[in-house]
Order: C-alpha cells, then sequence, then structure tokens
C-alpha cells in the first residue's frame, strides 16, 4: 500500500507524515495491498483538513475532516477510513456469502426439471 501526501498552504513536517504513516499501517489489515491512497492536508483561516482517498478493488473510499489542529483531523480521518474500509471489507464478504447457496440451489432445481 503506498500513501501519498499533498500539503496546502502549509509546510509538511516529518511529525505530520510520521503520525499519518503510523495511522495509515493500521489500515493495512482492512484493505489490500494494491490500494493506493492519497491525503491532503490544507490550512484556510485556523480550519486544518485532512481529505483521504483510498482507491481499492475498483472502488473509491473518502474521508474528510476539518478541526482546529492538524493532528486532530489527521486522527480523525484515520479512524473515519478504518470504519469504512471496515464496511467495505464486510460489504465484500457478504456478497461473496450469499452468492454460494444460491448458485448451487438453482443449478439443482434446473436439474431435476423432466
Amino acid at each position: 500500500m503506498n500513501l501519498a501526501m499533498t500539503f496546502r498552504n502549509l509546510e509538511g513536517t516529518d511529525a505530520m507524515r510520521n503520525r499519518a504513516n503510523k495511522k495509515f499501517s493500521k489500515l493495512t489489515r482492512f484493505l489490500d495491498e494494491s490500494a493506493e491512497a492519497h491525503m491532503v492536508c490544507s490550512i484556510q483561516r485556523h480550519r486544518h483538513t485532512v481529505e483521504l482517498t483510498v482507491s481499492t478493488d475498483g472502488e473509491t473510499l473518502r474521508t474528510s475532516d476539518t478541526s482546529d489542529d492538524m493532528y486532530t483531523s489527521i486522527d480523525a480521518v484515520m479512524n473515519a477510513m478504518a470504519q469504512a474500509a471496515r464496511r467495505h471489507r464486510e460489504r465484500i464478504r457478504d456478497r461473496r456469502h450469499q452468492q454460494g447457496p444460491d448458485v448451487a440451489a438453482s443449478g439443482g432445481d434446473e436439474a431435476d426439471v423432466d
């Protein structure tokens, strides 16, 4: 997984990068290795905004947060993305689980018709 970071109207510090990478590494249990992520950190009139976009399996997951502190925004966005990624993974698992019995049941019904 790859996390690209963009900073708008501020200089990105190593502490911000390290915090984002540390939090993002926890998302690996919910996302595939092929996932690509882009995080945009910006400041506009004392509002610190962080937007995170993750592309995986043909799906795009987006979260954003605005607060008075950049670190708080980073934490909130990563927590929201963890929830979104968990829901995404569960949806995929449920779809696969539901398709199994339907395929077997429909194949057996067609064979008995004579």
